[in-house]
């Protein structure tokens, strides 16, 4: 059968077409990837300069200040030396990703994965506050009645923050992956012969 030389061409513009559409579509996957881990670096840094404002302020003021204040700026500050650690590391480690480094089973799988993360943060944020209220409830019968009530304040704002810190920053993550990394689930498609991807050029 002779091949035109028209013909030829159309095949391969298709090719090249089909080439340049899968090229494109793992260079957006990269960019959706660079958006979700610039998202958390941004969240780290404001984790990082809450646990720097925190241990600067409370070291402080627990210097000068007796009874359940003080408590209350010494939790703040010992709280909040943690907070700095998860901050820097997960900065640090954030700066080694490379987003295109990623297939989409993998974006996917990260997106779940830091989601789920911040909904089991978001619990044990809950527990701090509710532990907090135990203390200070529990203080007025305790032998440590300033340290109680002290420390209950102190985890109090720290579980507050941090509910608030989760939450939003889960929302910010979720929004964005819905919006950026499930449109990629539209171009596959399920036939007998298996699963592909489909790219409109």
């Amino acid at each position: 059968m002779r091949i035109t030389k028209s013909a030829l061409i159309c095949v391969m513009v298709l090719i090249g077409s089909a080439g340049w559409a899968q090229i494109q579509s793992q260079a957006e996957l990269a960019s959706v990837n660079a958006k979700r881990i610039n998202i958390t670096q941004t969240g780290m840094y404001v984790l990082g300069s809450w646990a720097i404002l925190n241990l600067a302020a409370g070291s402080i003021a627990a210097s000068q200040t007796t009874g359940s204040t003080h408590y209350f700026h010494q939790g703040n500050a010992l709280w909040n030396t943690v907070n700095l650690g998860l901050a820097g590391f997960s900065l640090y480690t954030l700066s080694k990703v490379d987003p295109s480094g990623f297939s989409l089973a993998q974006s996917i799988a990260e997106q779940q994965k830091i989601e789920q993360l911040l909904l089991f943060n978001a619990g044990l944020d809950v527990a701090y506050i509710i532990g907090g209220l135990g203390l200070k409830g529990y203080a007025p019968n305790g032998k440590n009645t300033a340290m109680l009530e002290g420390y209950g304040n102190a985890l109090l704002l720290q579980g507050g923050f941090l509910l608030v810190f989760d939450s939003v920053l889960y929302y910010l993550l979720h929004k964005h992956g819905g919006e950026h990394l499930m449109p990629f689930l539209n171009n596959i498609q399920l036939s007998g012969n298996g699963i592909g991807l489909t790219y409109s050029f």
